[in-house]
């Protein structure tokens, strides 16, 4: 277990040897890592209280609304490119937003449609919704989530590569896509 914002040091510092953790393999961790080939592609979602009259999620809808996301993720850095007239507020956990949205103490929150599926078929099943998708940003977010890796561990990087092929071709990866995620 690692703090999201201590993942890419402890990778360069051997603690572990490839990073899968649902990392989108951005422009910014490529100047620190390398990574795999590209083995999914997360919905991105907002998401607020159920009493939320209107699915306009657009930058000027939420000027002067508290917006939430956890620190040092691809959605910390979409709000702040995004959402300057926001209030935004950045967590060290994702469990700490969710918390302050269940709370009343936030008005959205923004990340990974897995993380925030499980919230709102748990703790948030009674007070929050999706409110809408958010558009990806390639500049921000990446072509998608791949491993990443040291970057002097090609032979690595290489060996997974192969077999993410391998799954995308012989169809376990869609398989378990659908066993495990409702949605593509």
């Amino acid at each position: 277990v690692q703090d999201w914002d201590g993942i890419i040091p402890a990778l360069l510092a051997n603690k572990y040897d490839v990073i899968f953790a649902g990392m989108n393999a951005t422009d910014e961790r490529k100047k620190q890592v390398d990574f795999t080939s590209v083995y999914s592609k997360t919905p991105i979602w907002m998401i607020g209280p159920k009493s939320t009259k209107s699915d306009d999620i657009s930058p000027a809808a939420l000027k002067g609304k508290a917006v939430g996301a956890q620190g040092s993720t691809i959605h910390a850095n979409y709000l702040e490119k995004f959402y300057k007239d926001s209030d935004i507020r950045l967590y060290p956990t994702q469990e700490e937003a969710n918390l302050d949205l269940l709370n009343g103490r936030l008005d959205y929150i923004v990340a990974d449609a897995l993380a925030l599926a499980d919230f709102l078929k748990g703790k948030g099943k009674d007070c929050c919704r999706k409110i809408a998708e958010v558009k990806r940003d390639d500049a921000i977010h990446g072509p998608g989530v791949a491993g990443a890796v040291r970057k002097s561990d090609t032979a690595l990087k290489e060996m997974i590569s192969k077999a993410i092929a391998e799954t995308m071709a012989d169809g376990s990866h869609k398989k378990l896509e659908d066993k495990w995620f409702k949605y593509d």
